[in-house]
């Protein structure tokens, strides 16, 4: 029986738009995958690289040879010089941070308060430490301890007398503890020493010498602030208490481009919580990020807005390391400029703090856009990123420079050699994808053009000897060739776009910014389709230099 006429004559073409979907989407498939994998082994590069920092004990500027040499390595994927400024805060508090206390001026708290209960610990030595709640009558010169009560940590000999409930004192605490300030009802402060009293040699500080006072009973409010204030005058302390005044709400702003260049430090390792990182598109905008704490302590969300003015400069602490808050010691005050409202893009976090390293950052920083303005390169300001391919290389060009000066190179490890095995066998497979996307792409277009050609050279011949010319013969070909090639590439796109979406996307591990896959898509479809037309028009040439009668007899 035969088949219906119909039938018979779009067999072929379908059975020839069926091969061409499924090596076209097989061909794309691959040609996804090797995008991806490019796409997760640049990830991979930049999220286990090296970041490299100039140590020295001296806080003085780098030399512009070693930064010339950094600018001009081709191994140093990108050098950052960062800058940094105090900024007041006008509509924000500050977080207090029990690691930047040592001799901070902006970590002394000047309470105001009354004796709650009182728990003694006896130590192996001749001293007792004592734990107190406090209820807080009233802070001096700043809002920074957002609480009612705090329990205050105090050391004394064992024959000296402990303070007892009810009494009214008033103390310089040396810090708040982060975690506690934010999370608890009670915020959790030490005095820096014991009492004056004890005979315990201290620093020439005043604050240090005199961390608290019990006072008098029956005053009034207006004598008992006299008191503190004659008790502050008359120990040098009431300079640096009216130089605390102007912190508050005084923190720093740090311009950056890449928060993975920040080096690994007593910060630990900075990382988005919330929103997103800063990037160099950013520059020029009011956006800024703001940490984990001062999140947590104002209720800010990502999307809101935050007003301070920065300064034009800041203060070097001891250390070299820039900040917005001076020493206790620094009473050169700064110029504000005019506010900006910055709008919070990022919160981020710190993991792994470790204070035995100089290199840190406060939970009170705000990291805003790069700007690009010339600032002095000193060790703790200046990074670069050396790619985990690149570092063997790297170090063997720049040691030999280094070795003229008085640095060290500090890299972080963020487990390149962990992952370098893995890296190199996934470039592999990269090529291997390449190639078969490749070889399926071309073995489409070729294998369709031949399926065509097969199909429509005895139409093709007989319009020849009817007396139709080339071009007018040629029709049968081209409007087969389209009439299979169109719905063939659609079908090819809607499967390798399924298979993109169910299998290759949830393999991805990597957090990779996803490609536009409808070009590529697109793209494979026009190869194919330029490598069959091409290759059926050298067979229709083939056909006519051999004979038109050849396909007649076959």
């Amino acid at each position: 029986m035969k088949r219906p006429k119909m039938l018979r004559r779009i067999q072929n073409p379908l059975l020839h738009m069926l091969f061409l979907a499924l090596l076209s989407a097989a061909g794309i498939v691959f040609m996804l995958q090797y995008v991806l994998d490019g796409l997760a082994l640049q990830q991979c590069l930049k999220t286990y690289a090296y970041v490299g920092s100039l140590r020295s004990e001296s806080s003085e500027a780098l030399p512009s040879e070693l930064i010339s040499a950094l600018e001009a390595s081709k191994n140093v994927e990108k050098l950052e010089i960062r800058a940094s400024f105090a900024a007041k805060l006008t509509d924000a508090a500050v977080v207090p941070d029990f690691m930047m206390s040592n001799e901070r001026l902006d970590q002394h708290y000047f309470i105001e308060g009354t004796v709650l209960s009182n728990q003694s610990r006896p130590q192996e030595t001749t001293l007792v430490s004592d734990v107190y709640a406090v209820a807080i009558d009233k802070q001096w010169g700043s809002d920074s301890v957002k609480r009612t009560s705090m329990m205050l940590f105090l050391r004394r000999h064992r024959d000296e007398a402990p303070l007892e409930k009810g009494q009214k004192i008033f103390f310089i605490g040396d810090f708040v503890e982060e975690y506690n300030a934010v999370r608890t009802d009670r915020t959790s402060i030490n005095l820096p020493s014991v009492w004056q009293e004890l005979g315990v040699d201290h620093s020439d500080s005043p604050i240090k010498m005199h961390p608290l006072i019990v006072l008098p009973e029956n005053l009034t409010a207006e004598e008992t602030e006299d008191f503190i204030l004659n008790f502050m005058e008359k120990n040098e302390i009431l300079p640096i208490f009216e130089h605390y005044c102007t912190l508050n709400g005084q923190t720093t702003v740090r311009e950056i481009s890449d928060l993975s260049l920040l080096p690994y430090g007593a910060s630990g390792r900075i990382y988005v919580d919330m929103g997103r990182a800063l990037t160099e598109a950013d520059r020029g905008k009011n956006v800024c990020m703001i940490s984990q704490g001062m999140f947590l302590r104002n209720r800010l969300r990502v999307g809101d807005s935050i007003t301070f003015s920065v300064s034009d400069g800041c203060f070097v602490l001891n250390n070299g390391y820039d900040s917005g808050l001076p020493m206790e010691n620094e009473t050169e005050p700064l110029t504000f400029l005019e506010e900006k409202t910055y709008e919070i893009v990022g919160i981020y976090h710190q993991f792994g703090r470790d204070f035995s390293d100089p290199l840190f950052y406060s939970v009170s920083d705000i990291l805003i856009p790069l700007q690009g303005a010339t600032t002095v390169a000193r060790p703790y300001n200046c990074s670069f990123r050396v790619l985990g391919t690149n570092y063997n290389t790297f170090m063997s060009e720049f040691e030999p420079i280094l070795s003229d000066y008085d640095y060290k190179l500090k890299f972080t490890d963020l487990g390149w050699k962990d992952v370098e095995d893995s890296f190199f066998a996934m470039q592999d497979r990269q090529i291997l994808m390449l190639l078969c996307a490749a070889l399926a792409l071309l073995s489409a277009g070729i294998g369709f053009a031949i399926l065509t050609h097969r199909h429509y050279r005895k139409e093709y011949a007989l319009r020849r000897l009817l007396g139709a010319y080339r071009r007018e013969a040629r029709g049968c070909f081209v409007s087969g060739f389209f009439l299979a090639f169109v719905p063939g590439s659609l079908l090819a796109g809607i499967c390798a776009w399924w298979i993109y979406r169910s299998y290759l996307l949830p393999s991805v591990t990597m957090p990779i910014s996803m490609p536009n896959v409808l070009p590529l898509i697109c793209a494979a479809a026009v190869f194919v389709g330029v490598c069959a037309y091409g290759f059926m028009r050298i067979l229709i040439n083939r056909t006519e230099r051999h004979g038109i009668l050849i396909p007649l007899k076959n």
